[in-house]
């Protein structure tokens, strides 16, 4: 969420304010809102922000009611999936994984489909969060629907996105043609060419170091301590020399 003014509004001010005729008085609005109790008279403000004209708006509204409680969250969020703003999209989706929807793993399938990388992404991050539990805790494999969408995901034009695919595919079935993804990253720094977030990295790292394999963790090595990702890959080095540290290697050993 937005970060709010230095002196916070009372909760009149905020009503009045989320009516705003600036875009970033009613951000800072809305999120204040969801500092106080979700009485009727706050719900219905952010309810009402959700339809604003402004994305950003929208997106905060959503953040809000989630932050109170609101029941009203899961109907505004699945109302949102269809939005043609791909931010509104994104925020639905962990809008829906956060309140525990009962279809939340249903809807996050059908975003690997979604137009914006970014909706595909956060989409393949929460089916790898065991809450979503489309695959179960300890599961020796995953469902084959899953299995199949990540494999195709493979090759998609986002990096970030053929690396979240990667992942567990890697985590649960070992090598695959999914193992030259992390490879690639262990190599270069990034996938396709782009960066990739340093959460994602770190895991990629630690599953090369963990597979034992000497020539991936050759790989991790010169990653994290070789010339070519030194200026442009700085967040895959941290990566890289995390997965190498004495405990971690030594259990893949």
């Amino acid at each position: 969420m937005f970060e709010l003014p230095m002196k916070p509004r009372s909760l009149a001010a905020a009503l009045r304010d989320v009516r705003s005729e600036t875009e970033m008085v009613r951000i800072e609005s809305v999120c204040e809102l969801a500092r106080f109790e979700c009485t009727p008279e706050v719900e219905s403000a952010l309810l009402a922000a959700t339809c604003d004209d402004s994305v950003r708006v929208r997106e905060s509204a959503l953040q809000a009611l989630v932050a109170l409680g609101s029941e009203r969250a899961k109907d505004v969020a699945r109302h949102a999936l269809l939005s043609p703003h791909a931010p509104l999209r994104f925020q639905a989706l962990i809008t829906l994984a956060e309140t525990s929807d009962h279809d939340a793993s249903g809807h996050c399938m059908a975003a690997l489909q979604d137009s914006d990388a970014e909706v595909r992404y956060i989409a393949l991050r929460l089916l790898d969060d065991e809450s979503l539990g489309l695959v179960p805790p300890g599961a020796l494999q995953l469902p084959g629907s899953l299995r199949s969408e990540l494999v195709r995901l493979l090759s998609d034009a986002s990096g970030r996105v053929r690396l979240a695919a990667a992942i567990p595919l890697a985590r649960a079935e070992g090598e695959g043609v999914w193992s030259d993804v992390l490879r690639e990253l262990a190599q270069t720094a990034r996938i396709f060419g782009q960066e990739v977030p340093e959460d994602d990295a770190a895991e990629a790292m630690r599953l090369l170091v963990a597979a034992g394999n000497e020539a991936d963790i050759a790989r991790v090595r010169r990653c994290a301590y070789g010339l070519q990702t030194l200026l442009s890959g700085r967040s895959v080095r941290r990566a890289a020399r995390a997965a190498l540290q004495p405990g971690r290697l030594h259990s893949a050993q």
